[in-house]
């Protein structure tokens, strides 16, 4: 008969990805992990693979539960300007308040992205996909003459903000002061409207 598992793998999950998140792929022993998950090391190998494979089911997590709500928001028919501004800052409020600093996705990318092709693979496909999200409300703000210059292109700007995005988290994780980073914030959105 199978031993029921004794503990949530969704909730184990979630902190193995604050534990890579925070610390990176390298620096994450598996006793860092099994304590902050709460389980043996053979559950962890039973439930998730090796150290590998949890990594790529956080990053998964990360999508899942950060990325998807935003990218839902973002391509809705009815989305535009308000909704840009909205998800990106709910987006830097969860990576600054919630998360360590910076996006978990930039930290992957930045950790294992030219060693791992799988790594790189996930990250480049999370980007592409609230890349084109943001593109789509950008375009819907834009026919809806939400936007003051009608010249802009809303894929430049789509890349504007993700680039903004990531090196915000770089920002935060440097130990730059909160109110700076909400007043850079303020500043990069006011760019979508500005003549």
């Amino acid at each position: 008969m199978a031993r029921h598992r004794e503990f949530d793998p969704r909730q184990a999950l979630h902190r193995a990805m604050l534990v890579f998140w925070e610390k990176g792929y390298e620096a994450s022993s598996l006793r860092d992990l099994t304590e902050h998950m709460e389980i043996s090391r053979q559950s962890l190998y039973d439930t998730f693979g090796d150290k590998h494979q949890l990594f790529l089911a956080a990053l998964d997590h990360y999508e899942q539960t950060v990325l998807e709500p935003a990218i839902q928001k973002l391509s809705q028919p009815d989305s535009g300007l308000n909704t840009i501004t909205e998800v990106f800052t709910e987006i830097r409020s969860g990576i600054l308040e919630k998360g360590p600093g910076a996006c978990f996705v930039a930290v992957s990318a930045v950790d294992l992205g030219h060693l791992d092709g799988t790594v790189r693979a996930k990250v480049q496909a999370y980007i592409h996909r609230l890349h084109h999200a943001f593109t789509v409300a950008m375009q819907n703000a834009l026919d809806r003459d939400e936007m003051i210059r009608q010249d802009r292109n809303p894929r430049t700007l789509a890349a504007y903000l993700i680039s903004s995005l990531l090196g915000l988290g770089i920002l935060s994780r440097s130990g730059i002061a909160a109110e700076d980073l909400h007043g850079i914030v303020d500043t990069i959105l006011s760019t979508l409207t500005a003549a």
